[in-house]
């Protein structure tokens, strides 16, 4: 599911659910701040040691193992504190992935 063109509803108990013309996704509602930007040129996925720089020049680095190959270029994120770190999803993908800033 893209970012765009999503209609959001909650269900009073910090679970929602996502949905656009074509998919609905069931989501819980996240505690904290979150960042959206993106990242900065080619992204080709997670293969458990993953670097990628995002617009504005900070570098994050994959910090728990998850493979997954996907190939976007410049693709939306979403980073958020996940209650012992920071997660990263990447629009595209399935899955948020814990990651580290290293600059």
């Amino acid at each position: 599911m893209r970012f765009e063109d999503v209609t959001v509803i909650y269900d009073g108990f910090n679970r929602a659910k996502l949905f656009n013309e074509d998919d609905m996704v069931e989501a819980k509602r996240l505690s904290g701040a979150a960042l959206r930007t993106s990242i900065a040129g080619e992204f080709e996925g997670w293969d458990g040691d993953t670097v990628v720089k995002l617009v504005g020049g900070t570098i994050w680095k994959q910090s728990a193992y998850h493979y997954d190959y996907t190939y976007e270029y410049s693709p939306d994120v979403i980073l958020y504190k996940n209650g012992y770190g920071i997660s990263m999803l990447v629009d595209g993908t399935d899955e948020a992935v814990d990651v580290v800033q290293i600059r």
